[in-house]
């Protein structure tokens, strides 16, 4: 499925590749729409309800176009994380546009994961209670001992981020570890009792 992205890519008379500021969609930005809308409409049998004419749901596929635009959501993945947790709601009524613009930017609480600072705290303790959590613990088991606190926060959040996001589109997350860190830390090099040294200190921080 081309995603919008590159359908404004390959679409360089489009309102949207020359002017996205006036939020004008072409035909053929609105052709990548029908597959993500037709999946809606199964997912929110009742959808009739949101939309009682061709009318209100020609308008209604505007207004959603313009809004995902608007919010940076033009990538297939995102879209693909949104649909994913619709296909998971319980309730048969189509979402506002808003409410699936935040299923395209799940927090790790809506995946059913630990937030980051219950995370951060099981990857100090050695503690984990969700897989997520020990991918990223995983992911970042050298820092934790060369990298003082703030240094290791900062990488173990980017790590974790990366990992709930690989989570949330079904990838396989163990398998994704060595490629979910494109670049390295600049690493001051401490020798192994120094290391130890700022791991026991980050666990007496944490457990007061």
């Amino acid at each position: 499925m081309q995603s919008i992205q590159e359908t404004i890519q390959h679409n360089p008379l489009s309102p949207m590749s020359s002017c996205v500021q006036q939020q004008v969609p072409s035909a053929s930005d609105g052709e990548f729409f029908i597959e993500v809308w037709r999946q809606l409409k199964v997912a929110f049998p009742a959808w009739r309800q949101a939309f009682p004419s061709k009318t209100a749901e020609q308008s209604a596929k505007r207004v959603w176009l313009i809004a995902l635009i608007e919010n940076d959501i033009t990538r297939d993945e995102q879209i693909q994380i949104g649909l994913r947790i619709a296909r998971q709601m319980e309730i048969p009524f189509f979402p506002s546009p808003g409410q699936f613009i935040k299923w395209c930017k799940p927090t790790p609480e809506m995946l059913g994961l630990p937030d980051f600072e219950s995370a951060y705290r099981q990857a100090i303790t050695l503690r984990p209670h969700h897989a997520v959590v020990k991918a990223a613990i995983r992911a970042t088991r050298y820092e934790r001992g060369v990298l003082r606190e703030a240094e290791f926060r900062r990488i173990f959040e980017r790590s974790y981020d990366i990992i709930c996001r690989r989570y949330a589109r079904g990838e396989d997350i163990d398998e994704a570890i060595s490629a979910a860190m494109p670049y390295k830390a600049a690493f001051r090099p401490v020798s192994r009792e120094k290391g130890l040294e700022h791991v026991a200190m980050l666990r007496r921080k944490l457990m007061r």
